[in-house]
């Protein structure tokens, strides 16, 4: 594990992060908004079940939440805030995956949380599901 840390940080220090310069340059990526620390798009692979599937990106390249400064933070929720008041939301879910990508099932070994919304039209209903792992990949 200690091998992997050290080739991400690596690989982060030669190329700037995949999220932080491929967001909003990517011709697919398309950035609905951004705040000081973040970046609010949508998911390119959807989850089955969502009506609404966005990514919010940090613009500091981090494996976990809590190594973001205070003001990156609280800008997570002005940025949450926003996106309730945006697509009028009275439901949704959070999901974080935090750490080695190896442990949580994250592609990409950069934090993000993604805003899950099922579809409550669909039928017969299909859960909306987060992978998690318990187990290296």
């Amino acid at each position: 594990m200690a091998g992997y840390e050290a080739l991400n940080s690596l690989l982060h220090e030669l190329i700037w992060c995949i999220w932080v310069s491929a967001v909003g340059e990517h011709p697919r990526q398309q950035v609905i908004f951004e705040t000081r620390h973040w970046a609010v798009t949508p998911n390119e692979f959807p989850y089955p079940g969502t009506r609404l599937h966005l990514l919010v990106v940090p613009h500091r390249h981090v494996n976990d939440m809590v190594d973001l400064d205070d003001d990156a933070l609280a800008d997570f929720w002005a940025a949450l805030r926003q996106i309730r008041a945006r697509f009028d939301l009275d439901h949704y879910g959070l999901g974080v995956r935090n750490g080695n990508c190896s442990f949580t099932g994250a592609t990409i070994a950069h934090v993000h949380a993604h805003v899950l919304v099922g579809d409550p039209a669909r039928d017969p209903e299909v859960p909306v599901r987060m992978r998690f792992s318990s187990r290296p990949r």
